[in-house]
């Protein structure tokens, strides 16, 4: 009897909760998303009850052999089995918390991907290099979760990258060049609007940061990948020099290292001017 109380009940509950789930029932204040989760656990704690409440009721259950299976059973759970109920205790955590949802680009600790399945004792990802890793829910509790994907809904991620530009190239410059890369590069929002940065007054040079909005969560590698080719090419274009210190000390100071192609003109090296298409002349130092 009380097999069949047992399974009947969770036949019934396993109705409703689909109903949930498919958004057929709706019950305020509880997520869509919870219907499967919430089903599982009390399948489980049903189970176990019913077991506490049928133990006493087998045949032989009062013997010796029972209680010592029985002590043997209870030591070995409770010794084998901390980490496993501390995972599928923060499994649930996870879950009614709603840190994030099956699709969702996240980055835990050092892992970066979109979230495969989420389950009572494990979370799974796929990075951008198609490989999957297994991350068990008591790490992901314990850590620190950042949720992409919530941000890019509201329009409210923010890609950045950072460039060294000398102290000889107004800033100003610098910001229009880079907001105009930003402008080109496929899934940057112009609305909100790209902003710069100067970040650090540096040795050689002034470290640019520019911040631009998307609502592409799942496209985050190739439009970081975009952003920067574009950067290249506009700074390129404008003939101003991405500082290297390195190269920068042995190099003679008077050429730049920007390729002779990108720029609008060529370079007199020994005069120290800078001669435009049009074949006028102009100091370097202007």
């Amino acid at each position: 009897m009380l097999v069949l109380v047992a399974r009947y009940s969770l036949k019934a509950l396993r109705f409703l909760l689909n109903a949930v789930g498919r958004g057929d029932l709706v019950v305020g204040g509880f997520d869509q998303e919870w219907a499967d989760p919430t089903y599982k656990l009390i399948r489980i704690l049903m189970v176990v009850f019913t077991l506490m409440i049928g133990y006493p009721y087998l045949p032989g259950a009062e013997s010796e052999f029972f209680k010592g299976f029985s002590l043997f059973v209870g030591a070995l759970v409770t010794l084998g089995s901390t980490a496993a109920i501390g995972n599928m205790v923060s499994g649930v955590i996870l879950t009614y918390t709603r840190a994030f949802r099956i699709g969702d680009r996240v980055r835990i600790g050092d892992a970066e991907g979109d979230v495969l399945a989420k389950s009572l004792f494990v979370t799974r990802l796929r990075t951008i290099k198609n490989e999957e890793i297994t991350v068990p829910n008591g790490l992901v509790l314990g850590g620190m979760v950042v949720n992409y994907s919530n941000a890019a809904k509201r329009s409210e991620l923010v890609l950045t990258t950072e460039v060294g530009i000398g102290y000889g190239v107004h800033w100003r410059q610098v910001e229009e060049l880079l907001k105009a890369a930003a402008a080109k590069t496929p899934g940057i929002l112009s609305d909100p609007e790209p902003f710069v940065w100067p970040n650090a007054l540096g040795d050689f040079a002034v470290t640019y940061e520019l911040h631009a909005y998307t609502d592409r969560a799942e496209q985050m590698g190739g439009t970081y990948a975009a952003l920067r080719r574009n950067t290249l090419d506009a700074l390129h274009d404008a003939g101003v020099e991405i500082m290297t210190p390195d190269v920068q000390a042995l190099r003679d100071a008077s050429r730049s290292a920007v390729p002779a192609e990108n720029t609008r003109g060529g370079i007199d090296a020994d005069r120290g001017i800078r001669v435009d298409v049009s074949g006028r002349t102009r100091s370097e130092g202007n």
